[in-house]
């Protein structure tokens, strides 16, 4: 629904509000403050449900677009990230006077560098 029709809902069910019957009996008057009181809360129930069928098509759309996704899609996203953070690395580094692969490789552990070359060694002497 756009906006403009739900205020105008809004604006007919409060009107349903406050519209009273006139009655001449004394009972009726309570009556009256039940059935207002009825409606606000199906007034409120009404805006809660049409609160949550609006956030439960926005996780149906999200859930589309993940689904329509390449299945590396969020690893490229990552590498993507990871990419620009080094390349913000390196200007500082540069910036700095520093070597930027010095300034790397102090960041890296020892067994993490060795995993990381046996891996290219497997790579480079595929048969």
């Amino acid at each position: 629904m756009n906006s403009t029709a739900e205020t105008q809902k809004q604006k007919y069910l409060t009107n349903v509000l406050d519209f009273s019957v006139m009655s001449t009996e004394t009972g009726s008057s309570t009556f009256e403050e039940r059935m207002k009181e009825r409606k606000r809360k199906l007034l409120e129930l009404h805006k809660k449900r049409n609160e949550a069928g609006r956030l439960n098509h926005a996780e149906v759309v999200a859930e589309d677009k993940r689904a329509k996704e390449p299945k590396n899609a969020e690893m490229r996203k990552r590498k993507a990230e990871y990419l620009l953070e080094e390349e913000k690395r390196r200007e500082i580094c540069e910036r700095s006077g520093k070597d930027f692969d010095r300034e790397k490789l102090l960041t890296i552990s020892a067994d993490d560098a060795e995993a990381n070359l046996k891996r290219k060694s497997k790579k480079m002497n595929q048969d």
